[in-house]
């Protein structure tokens, strides 16, 4: 969700366990966004999940992480096959996921590197 300012999304990171299918995302009305959709309504925004840490993503591919603790990161992200993908600056492997979106509602149904 838009949290009062126009760069603030509500980013929905699923778990292993509770990944989407992509009809299943779809029917609740989701659409996977590709690379020129993920730099246009992802990149430059504050990410938040509901608890835990806030992400900005710069357009040179820096992230800065803030976690609940407000420890502070930072890390690497790119697009790469149509994926959203990211490493903090203890994982040198990137994370990558689709994109997913309805509203100013984001999910990440799967990570796959």
């Amino acid at each position: 969700m838009i949290h009062g300012m126009p760069q603030r999304f509500m980013l929905i990171l699923s778990l292993p366990s509770l990944a989407w299918s992509a009809a299943a995302l779809a029917q609740e009305g989701f659409k996977r966004l590709g690379e020129r959709e993920i730099r246009e309504k992802v990149i430059g925004k504050d990410i938040v999940d509901r608890y835990y840490w806030i992400t900005f993503l710069r357009s040179d591919g820096v992230l800065h992480i803030v976690d609940e603790g407000g420890r502070r990161q930072t890390g690497t992200w790119k697009i790469q096959n149509s994926k959203f993908c990211m490493s903090n600056s203890t994982e040198k492997s990137l994370n990558c996921n689709e994109v997913w979106m309805s509203g100013d509602n984001i999910k990440t149904p799967s990570a796959q590197k």
